[in-house]
């Protein structure tokens, strides 16, 4: 035990914890009344040395050897922002009485303070399920996919809308509002795929044709088209006009898990456990097959980069090889498809990939619990951010690239999808001095 702390109220007390060979930190809290033991934090982050209450009880600040100052928003159990400027490990910290100055003290001899006024805000939604999240073009409204459901929240209010029901099997269910905001669509276990109205939540279109679930959606540009990938290895064509099937793409030999459109909707991009796939929109043609093993797929919105999960597989291509150090995030060059770099940090297979609206940062949620932010394309790691729940399925961008939505949970544990707000960029150290 490193470090101990009361909170203001002085009805908790706080402790981190280190064991010895153990790699992950843990904060652990105590009701002074009952000394009873209350939920604490556990992230995936080098051991915590010191922490701190700020003084209005709902943010804690942890130090540790990694030289990272973390803000902990103690609602929700997240890590909220992340002060980097030590050069060796923080042994203490200290909020300042207005709680808009924190001091960090560290072994390379400085004291930093840092401005924590305009920390990320959270929002928590207990939803039906976070398998998948979408948010509407102009950021008001977040569906969030659960098993056989979709939530429809205004963001804003912080209701929820619309709860939308899917038929099939249980299953959990892709969402994604279409560019011009007035459609949703969803699509799950019974290979069917299901439009809904955004403004009263009406069934519109009920579209069948795959032979199996359908594992991943996506929606052209111009709203016209919708691309649906199954387990029966193909990839459907929808018209939204006419409300039909428009054609089939056929090629890959197993599920086809996800798909993609580029941002002038004239070519697709396909992925599968054994391929890789890139297809002429207009003319249903495969124009490249790349033969690796990807099961995520995901465009940065310029048009630069193609970010893919890589899952190694045998020689034989048959099979996976269970070498966690070697699953990673691969970026390329989309027009040369030239691979530039590997994002690597994850404990587990990642499970959703999404590009940031200015494609700077690429944001990876995992198995592990955890979601990562990513510098693109260099792979630096900005922060990760723990779900609190065993897993984190889902996570994607706002239009405007402000808010940050990520879904976790289980049928154990309940849904939970976490809305993230921008916090300023202004996230440095205002200044330092030797002690």
């Amino acid at each position: 035990m490193f470090s101990l702390a009361y909170a203001p109220d002085g009805e908790t007390l706080a402790a981190a914890i280190w064991y010895p060979f153990n790699t992950d930190a843990e904060i652990t809290f105590w009701n002074t009344k009952t000394w009873t033991a209350l939920p604490g934090l556990k992230a995936r982050v080098p051991p915590v040395t010191c922490i701190a209450f700020a003084p209005d009880g709902k943010t804690l600040a942890s130090g540790g050897i990694d030289r990272i100052v973390r803000l902990w928003d103690l609602v929700s159990g997240f890590e909220g922002v992340s002060f980097k400027g030590h050069t060796e490990g923080v042994w203490a910290l200290s909020f300042a009485p207005d709680g808009r100055t924190l001091a960090s003290g560290s072994w390379d001899g400085t004291v930093k303070l840092w401005d924590v006024r305009r920390k990320p805000e959270w929002d928590v939604f207990e939803s039906t399920g976070g398998y998948s999240v979408s948010f509407s073009p102009d950021g008001k409204l977040l569906a969030c996919g659960g098993i056989n459901v979709v939530d429809v929240w205004d963001i804003g209010l912080g209701q929820r809308l619309f709860e939308l029901s899917l038929g099939g099997q249980e299953s959990d269910v892709s969402v994604a509002f279409f560019p011009n905001g007035r459609l949703l669509a969803a699509a799950g276990e019974d290979g069917t795929l299901y439009i809904f109205d955004t403004s009263s939540g009406q069934l519109l279109h009920t579209l069948r044709g795959h032979k199996g679930k359908i594992w991943c959606l996506a929606v052209a540009p111009d709203s016209q088209t919708v691309a649906t990938g199954s387990r029966d290895s193909t990839i459907k064509l929808w018209d939204m006009a006419r409300g039909q099937e428009r054609c089939t793409l056929a090629g890959h030999s197993t599920s086809v898990l996800s798909v993609a459109f580029t941002q002038d909707g004239r070519m697709l991009v396909s992925g599968s456990r054994q391929e890789l796939k890139l297809w002429d929109v207009a003319t249903a043609k495969a124009l490249e097959t790349i033969k690796e093993s990807s099961r995520l797929l995901a465009i940065s919105p310029d048009g630069r980069f193609l970010a893919s999960e890589v899952l190694p597989i045998s020689r034989d291509g048959r099979s996976l090889v269970a070498a966690d150090s070697q699953i990673g995030i691969r970026i390329r060059d989309f027009a040369t498809r030239k691979e530039l770099g590997a994002f690597q940090g994850h404990k587990d297979v990642t499970y959703n990939i999404a590009f940031a609206p200015d494609g700077k940062t690429l944001v990876t949620a995992s198995w592990d619990g955890t979601a990562k932010l990513w510098q693109v394309p260099s792979g630096q790691l900005l922060l990760t951010i723990p779900s609190g729940r065993s897993v984190t399925w889902s996570a994607a961008f706002s239009g405007d690239g402000q808010s940050l939505a990520i879904g976790s949970g289980s049928k154990a544990t309940g849904g939970r999808v976490v809305l993230l707000r921008a916090a300023s960029e202004n996230q440095s150290a205002n200044r330092a001095r030797k002690p």
